[in-house]
């Protein structure tokens, strides 16, 4: 009887580890899924970046560049940069509303991050750049 209970105890728990150490996938082939892996990167949040229209090369170039959580990587991707720009306008102080508001107003990452630097607003350096003036506050 207890050999029995063993035997049952021990099938439940074999069974009980497979369950929960298998994973689905299935949304990838097997060649992404190792991809994925190879970035330590879950199921989850592959599955997360997937849905916001990344591949595992684009957030390894994302890492690469020091992009390291989630959100950062998905918002930044969202703003239209390139992770070579979004990395620029990131050493400069902004974060990635910010600096599509800085760009569609023409100022580089390094001519908004001087004029943020010296606490202009976007407002007052476009008007203080308009009359021919560098950040000096």
């Amino acid at each position: 009887m207890n050999t029995l209970k063993i035997g049952f105890i021990s099938l439940g728990f074999a069974l009980l580890t497979a369950c929960a150490s298998s994973s689905s996938w299935n949304a990838v082939t097997d060649l992404e899924q190792a991809r994925w892996e190879s970035l330590n990167i879950n199921e989850r949040t592959a599955m997360e970046y997937i849905d916001n229209g990344l591949d595992a090369n684009d957030v390894e170039r994302w890492m690469n560049k020091g992009f390291v959580e989630q959100e950062d990587i998905i918002r930044w991707s969202k703003s239209q940069f390139t992770v070579f720009e979004a990395s620029n306008w990131r050493m400069n102080g902004f974060e990635a509303d910010e600096a599509r508001a800085w760009a569609q107003e023409n100022f580089t990452p390094e001519d908004a991050g001087a004029w943020k630097q010296k606490n202009f607003d976007l407002e007052d350096a476009i008007e203080e750049r308009a009359k021919g003036l560098a950040p000096t506050k």
